[in-house]
């Protein structure tokens, strides 16, 4: 089983980002690949095109078109960063995300409130060979979210990383909601295109074709949501199903409202002053849902 993790770091109180890179990469065919080696273009019928009377005549030539494909990798491109604010405590026992785009010097800019705020995944790998054939291996993928311990932070210790740490008690990360979006490459598809960020996030539908699968299901007349206990396994939040396209090119799921995701305490009186940090971790896994 193959997987890809991206760590990072969710606050009270306070927001801090800690982000490791792929080394995976994805190249597009080179343009004049297909054409390698191929006869030039010619021209079989010469003769200057008459004009008549009837102004009638024609000219004929034959040239080539051809495009090249080359098999991709699966990314785990970008992740959001969790800041549930500051509150006072005893007052109520669920403390709601606030947004990235809330933040933001420019909250008009969706672009950037879609990329800061979301959890992307680009998948160019080839489901088939060149003969049509199925390769298991690469089509479809799972992607899991975990949660650590939400742990006091102190000067000396600012991603709560003591021997003995102050742990703020949490019952339960919820996920409610998310919206999904899709990915349009500004030019062509390179490793540092993808590195770089350099698409834009549209919003789509479900019944956009190939749409991943999202199993956070959260409306107001279906109060259904994914519950993440610290430091438990991983849950599935996101798929791709085997054997067909879904999940191919680039997929985000944005987390850009307060209601997307919250904390709940287990009770009013059980909470602690301070800020407190939590890693969370963000597993893409090949192991495709079948």
């Amino acid at each position: 089983m193959s997987k890809q993790k991206l760590t990072q770091v969710v606050a009270l109180g306070a927001l801090t980002c800690s982000t490791f890179g792929l080394s995976t990469s994805v190249m597009a065919a080179a343009p004049s690949a297909a054409l390698s080696g191929v006869d030039s273009s010619t021209i079989i019928n010469s003769a200057a095109v008459s004009q008549n009377q009837n102004n009638t005549g024609s000219a004929t030539g034959q040239s080539q078109a051809g495009i090249g494909f080359e098999d991709g990798d699966l990314w785990l491109i970008s992740a959001p960063n969790f800041n549930f604010g500051t509150r006072i405590v005893q007052v109520d026992q669920f403390w709601k995300l606030v947004p990235n785009k809330s933040e933001s010097s420019n909250s008009a800019n969706k672009q950037d409130d879609y990329k800061d705020d979301s959890i992307v995944v680009g998948d160019f790998r080839s489901p088939r060979d060149n003969t049509g054939a199925l390769i298991p291996a690469k089509s479809g993928w799972t992607l899991t979210a975990q949660v650590s311990d939400f742990k006091l932070k102190t000067p000396d210790h600012p991603y709560g990383d003591s021997d003995k740490p102050t742990i703020q008690p949490i019952d339960y990360m919820w996920f409610n909601s998310a919206r999904l979006v899709h990915g349009n490459f500004k030019g062509p598809i390179t490793e540092d295109a993808i590195k770089n960020k350099q698409f834009d996030l549209k919003a789509a539908t479900n019944g956009y074709p190939g749409a991943p699968t999202n199993n956070i299901v959260g409306t107001d007349s279906d109060t259904k949501s994914i519950s993440i206990v610290p430091e438990q396994p991983g849950t599935t939040i996101w798929s791709a199903q085997s054997k067909s396209i879904q999940g191919k090119s680039i997929w985000g799921l944005a987390f850009n409202s307060e209601k997307d995701v919250d904390l709940e305490t287990p009770s009013l009186g059980s909470q602690l002053t301070g800020d407190y940090i939590a890693k969370l971790t963000w597993t893409l896994s090949t192991v495709p849902v079948t």
